[in-house]
């Protein structure tokens, strides 16, 4: 057994000795080309664009002045269904709409979020693939692809501050940063990359000392709550002196567009619902986090007491086999619908009667404020970032995680009082709209921009 372990750690070692020369020499060589092509200005010990790359629009404000906006970039590593996703196209829409140069930088290609970009937003599918870490040479090499697919792109255009978004695209920031290519600004929507039982030992090792090098040297870092910030800043122990550049801006969403006439009775009808029955909706990975094997529980209850309820589970992910067997093993195909990524998520939220989250964890879920915001009643986990914003027994109902029980309970207690389900939806619209628009989550982000350029 020890020598098993001993072997192990050998490899481990040995990889991430290679993975650190690599980087080490690859930082040396692109500074040097840096250097000799491109002379970086330096101000107040931060890097700037060079004069003739800086183009930012001008805004005009209220005040009769003018602003210049800066290049902005988004960089994902997909275009999914996901919370992070959705937030890098809003802003990379807003950005466009105030006239700034913007631009969404996507490592792979195309996904279901292309269709919300805006005409104004500059696209760039780079087909991106990381190699695996089992091969260390090959993981390397593409890499060293990888990031220069990135400067070119950003030397190219003229991008002054990158936006990344979760921790693939984060640690891609701080690679940027170090080397003085821009400036980037590294959002952190939820803690769960610091989990201690997911991901690879190599990856449980170097996460947290990257990202103490995240909170030290990029132009800012932006937890997207209160909860995410105490605890991400707890649990690396990151210093006041590194706190300074830490800005928190909770999600907010967009006021919604009516649905045409007849289009709500059309949507229900391509989701299989039939008349007079509850169209539950839930949206999300298909992973762990999300634990819909509860919610399916959840449905098989409710079948046995013939409650009219039909469930669609939006999404995609490596679970799906793993449900589609939970679903045929309880009998529960006529009342759930799990039809994938949902294009059109958003419209369905308006022809839906109730939303559903049973999430283990999350940050400040998006698609959780764009139910609200289209009335919708929640019944959800009694967990930080959902309980932070439904008030339960106002907004809708609040249980225990892995309570399929409750679940159920709560799903029948919407369907028990249509009316009084109805008026918490209108509260939770109501809320959402006070507390969580997009114009405010603009606004500070700007302010964010302006601080990292200083």
């Amino acid at each position: 057994m020890l020598s098993m372990i001993s072997a192990m750690i050998s490899v481990e070692l040995g990889r991430l000795c290679i993975l650190g020369c690599f980087l080490c020499l690859l930082l040396q060589h692109v500074c040097c080309c840096n250097i000799a092509v491109n002379r970086i200005a330096l101000y107040s010990g931060r890097t700037t664009s060079p004069s003739h790359l800086v183009q930012g629009a001008e805004q005009t404000m209220m005040t009769g002045k003018t602003e210049k906006l800066p290049v902005l970039a988004q960089l994902v590593s997909t275009l999914s269904m996901g919370g992070a996703e959705n937030l890098a196209v809003q802003i990379a829409n807003a950005h466009a709409r105030q006239g700034g140069v913007s631009h969404m930088v996507v490592l792979t290609g195309p996904g279901p979020c292309s269709a919300r970009l805006e005409p104004g937003v500059v696209v760039h599918y780079l087909g991106y693939h990381r190699a695996s870490i089992s091969n260390p040479l090959r993981f390397a090499f593409s890499l060293r692809h990888g990031l220069k697919l990135l400067t070119d792109l950003i030397r190219e255009q003229g991008i002054q501050i990158v936006q990344t978004h979760l921790p693939d695209e984060n640690l891609w920031g701080l690679v940027l940063q170090r080397l003085g290519r821009c400036q980037v600004v590294v959002t952190i929507h939820n803690n769960h990359f610091l989990d201690e039982k997911s991901g690879s030992a190599l990856g449980r090792f170097m996460i947290p000392r990257l990202y103490r090098q995240i909170f030290r040297h990029c132009g800012a870092v932006v937890p997207c709550s209160e909860e995410v910030r105490n605890t991400v800043q707890e649990a690396l122990n990151i210093p006041k002196r590194d706190q300074g550049r830490v800005f928190t801006v909770t999600n907010g969403v967009l006021r919604p567009e009516d649905l045409a006439p007849g289009q709500r009775e059309k949507l229900r009808h391509q989701m299989g619902i039939p008349d007079g029955a509850f169209f539950l909706l839930a949206a999300g990975r298909l992973t762990e986090a999300k634990n819909f094997a509860c919610l399916l529980d959840a449905m098989d209850l409710l079948k046995k007491d013939a409650v009219p309820v039909k469930l669609v589970i939006g999404g995609e992910g490596r679970l799906r086999p793993v449900l589609e067997e939970q679903v045929a093993r309880l009998g529960i195909s006529d009342m759930v619908n799990l039809p994938g990524n949902l294009e059109n998520l958003l419209e369905l939220m308006s022809a839906a009667d109730g939303f559903v989250m049973s999430s283990r964890w999350e940050g400040l879920p998006l698609v959780l404020l764009e139910s609200m915001m289209r009335g919708l009643p929640v019944v959800g986990t009694r967990i930080k970032g959902i309980a932070d914003t439904v008030e339960d027994g106002v907004h809708g109902h609040l249980v225990d995680v892995d309570d399929a029980v409750g679940l159920a309970r709560g799903i029948a207690l919407l369907l028990k009082d249509r009316e009084g389900a109805e008026a918490m939806g209108q509260r939770g619209k109501k809320m959402v709209e006070d507390r969580y628009s997009f114009a405010r989550v603009y606004r500070e982000y700007r302010m964010v921009y302006d601080q990292a350029l200083r």
